[in-house]
C-alpha cells in the first residue's frame, strides 16, 4: 500500500525541479532503494505530477510580481547606505535569486530581459561590493 501523504510530497519534490532520488529521499523514501522510479511510473503519481507543474505554472506570474517587489525593495535599502539598510538589501536581492530559480523558464527569461532587473545590477555594478 502507498502511503498517499509521502506520494504527494515526492510528486511535490519531482514538481519543483528535484530529482526523482532527491525528491523521494525529501519524502521520506530510502535513499538506498529504487522504489522511487516504480513509484514514477503509477497513474496516481503521474496525475499529481501534472496538478503540481500546472499549480506551479499559474503561480509564476504571482511570484514574478513578488521578485520584483523585492528587487524595489532592495534597491531602496541599498540606496540607504546605512549598515542595516545595507544587509537588508542584500537579504532581499538573495531572496529575489531564490525566487527566481523556482519561476518556469520562460518567465526567468523575461524577467531576466530587462526593466528593474537591469537598473539594479547597473547599480550594483557601479557602487557595490569590490571583489
Amino acid at each position: 500500500m502507498v502511503d498517499m501523504v509521502r506520494l504527494e510530497k515526492f510528486a511535490r519534490g519531482v514538481a519543483a525541479n528535484m530529482s526523482k532520488r532527491q525528491a523521494a529521499n525529501a519524502a521520506g523514501y530510502s535513499p538506498k532503494s529504487n522504489r522511487c522510479y516504480e513509484l514514477a511510473q503509477r497513474p496516481v503519481f503521474t496525475d499529481m505530477l501534472a496538478q503540481f507543474r500546472d499549480e506551479r505554472a499559474r503561480a509564476g506570474p504571482a511570484l514574478a510580481q513578488v521578485i520584483l517587489a523585492l528587487l524595489d525593495g532592495a534597491t531602496r535599502a541599498l540606496n540607504e547606505a546605512s549598515p542595516a539598510a545595507w544587509s537588508a538589501g542584500t537579504r532581499m536581492l538573495d531572496v529575489a535569486g531564490r525566487f527566481k530559480m523556482k519561476l518556469p523558464e520562460d518567465e526567468r527569461a523575461r524577467l531576466a530581459g530587462g526593466g528593474e532587473e537591469a537598473s539594479l545590477k547597473a547599480w550594483v555594478d557601479e557602487f557595490g561590493p569590490e571583489d
